[in-house]
């Protein structure tokens, strides 16, 4: 099956049906149709409680612990953490960077910015960090004071 797909994109085919020329990996019809049942997957494991990356039973945060001991932040090159402090505790609350910034409503590269660049946030989205840990402004961003 593998040689397959591989072979369907170097005639330029979709890799799935090989009937619509793409330029991608997949046809849109394909794309499309692989996107839906993927939420479809996500919307009954979410119903049944279970993880929606992988499907074990899980208590509480959108990923098991499996899928967070296996990728819990995001995969750097180079491992430069700018923000030691804001790190340490998401990952003491056992979530995801993507979870944090959907519970925030940012992007996630927002906040990944802030933990791997050491970018400083803006004061509302910096109030906003330090609420979701009950921490004082000042323990996660040096440049702001509790008023």
């Amino acid at each position: 099956m593998r040689k397959l797909r591989q072979w369907r994109r170097m005639q330029g085919v979709c890799a799935q049906c090989g009937e619509h020329p793409s330029e991608r990996y997949l046809c849109k019809r394909c794309e499309e149709r692989r996107n839906k049942n993927r939420q479809v997957i996500e919307a009954q494991r979410a119903r049944l409680g279970q993880c929606t990356k992988c499907g074990r039973p899980m208590q509480g945060c959108e990923s098991c612990e499996f899928c967070y001991k296996k990728y819990p932040l995001r995969k750097l090159k180079r491992w430069q953490i700018g923000n030691e402090r804001l790190y340490l505790a998401i990952e003491a609350s056992k979530i995801s960077i993507p979870e944090l910034a959907q519970a925030l409503d940012l992007k996630t590269r927002t906040v990944e910015r802030w933990v791997f660049e050491g970018i400083t946030p803006k004061r509302e989205n910096a109030d906003k960090v330090a609420k979701y840990f009950n921490q004082p402004v000042s323990r996660f961003f040096r440049d702001y004071t509790e008023q």
